[in-house]
């Protein structure tokens, strides 16, 4: 969903193939040089023979399988269809194509190949990252087998409680607070930001398109149109959802830890509205405050100053 990548937002030092440095001057130019296009759908074509497997593999997701170009790009390929290359071809009049500021979006699409699509690597240098939630193919097994009435069984749900309770809970409590403040922010931008009927947001539904990496959390995947503005309960919808896992003392900290940073995050942020709708995190988290008055605790907070507004609400936190 770009047409020109900022070289700034890639400087950094990491290993670069030959085909991204090709790719980046493919997206620096007007794109209309048909032997350059084809030429670098041939050398494309050679990157997806060799990457496309499991040694450069960095994830799956609902419909895209995603694999490692180098430290500065991945190559993106529809799960239930067979790859074809055809010549590159620029995400043009896309909405927010150029829009600025967004400091945890890295899901913009630079260029279509045929069906594959070339998108900034979020990893970057780094060698590993951490999806929010539980694995989308475990959460998808389970949600469908309650939907259609039936008892997910106990290695199931051992599993979801593992992983939610030993290694998503433990990596995302321990981020610091900037992170949250990252993308509380950038919900903000994207609200203000659609001036039309549809507002692009975050897919705040799939939890696995916001990935820790290192310190902070970067969100994958295309913006999501819907038809009103996102708030503080799409926040907590990521970070804080009900998978079945079993709740332990020391899961419920992380997880209220988890809810403290949102909340201070959403503050900061100005992206208070939505609190009546957190009847659900609440209970989840292990707070007995009645949604109404915590909602309304949230909106009085809001209108004191700059300056009382985060200390009152981490008090306030601190007694519910």
């Amino acid at each position: 969903m770009i047409n020109q990548i900022p070289r700034s937002n890639i400087n950094f030092l990491g290993y670069k193939t030959k085909f991204s440095k090709d790719f980046e001057n493919y997206l620096a130019s007007d794109g209309q040089n048909i032997k350059e296009r084809e030429q670098l759908a041939d050398s494309f074509e050679s990157v997806l023979k060799t990457r496309m497997n499991d040694k450069y593999k960095l994830g799956e997701g609902r419909f895209h399988l995603v694999y490692k170009i180098d430290d500065y790009h991945v190559l993106r390929i529809p799960d239930e269809e067979r790859p074809y290359v055809d010549i590159p071809k620029k995400r043009r009049n896309v909405k927010h194509d150029n829009l600025g500021g967004l400091k945890t979006y890295f899901g913009k699409i630079l260029a279509t190949f045929g069906n594959v699509e070339v998108i900034k690597n979020t990893f970057g240098s780094a060698k590993k990252g951490l999806n929010a939630g539980v694995p989308y193919r475990m959460s998808e097994k389970y949600y469908n087998m309650l939907t259609n009435g039936v008892m997910p069984p106990e290695s199931l749900k051992n599993d979801i409680t593992k992983h939610y309770n030993e290694v998503y809970l433990p990596a995302f409590s321990k981020l610091p607070q900037r992170a949250y403040d990252n993308v509380a922010k950038d919900f903000v931008i994207l609200n203000d930001s659609s001036p039309e009927d549809l507002i692009d947001s975050f897919d705040f539904n799939n939890p696995n398109n916001f990935i820790q990496v290192g310190k902070s959390i970067r969100v994958i995947d295309d913006l999501a149109p819907r038809f009103s503005e996102s708030n503080i309960s799409d926040l907590t919808n990521v970070f804080l959802r009900d998978y079945g896992a079993e709740s332990t003392p020391e899961s419920g900290k992380m997880k209220r830890e988890i809810f403290d940073k949102c909340m201070i995050a959403a503050m900061k942020n100005d992206f208070t509205d939505g609190s009546i709708r957190l009847g659900k995190t609440l209970d989840f988290v292990g707070i007995e405050e009645p949604v109404e008055d915590f909602a309304q605790k949230m909106k009085d907070i809001s209108n004191l100053s700059e300056k009382k507004k985060i200390p009152v609400l981490k008090e306030y936190l601190s007694t519910i």
